[in-house]
């Protein structure tokens, strides 16, 4: 009562056939995963370009608090100058 040549191979083919269900679900584990990461890269990138506009409309919005800024100060400097002009007087 010895072990046959087909009882060996069954085993082997049993064995392959394990082995490659593991690395099937390895893999399969790994694209999931990675999916998942690019998923979430995805969605980051779209985060990261929403704060891009606001931080564009933000520079403009502030551009134009700087002009009218500089605008106010110069006229409050030429009423400065006409007032010391007259309290000299």
């Amino acid at each position: 009562m010895g072990v046959t040549e087909l009882e060996v191979t069954n085993v082997l083919l049993g064995l392959i056939s394990g082995l490659i269900g593991i690395l099937i679900w390895v893999a399969k584990t790994f694209a999931e995963n990675i999916l998942h990461e690019i998923r979430k890269l995805d969605r980051r990138k779209a985060e990261c370009i929403g704060q891009f506009a606001d931080d564009a409309d933000n520079r403009t919005a502030h551009s134009k608090i700087f002009d009218k800024l500089d605008n106010h100060e110069g006229r409050i400097a030429k009423v400065e100058a006409l007032t010391d002009g007259d309290a000299g007087k």
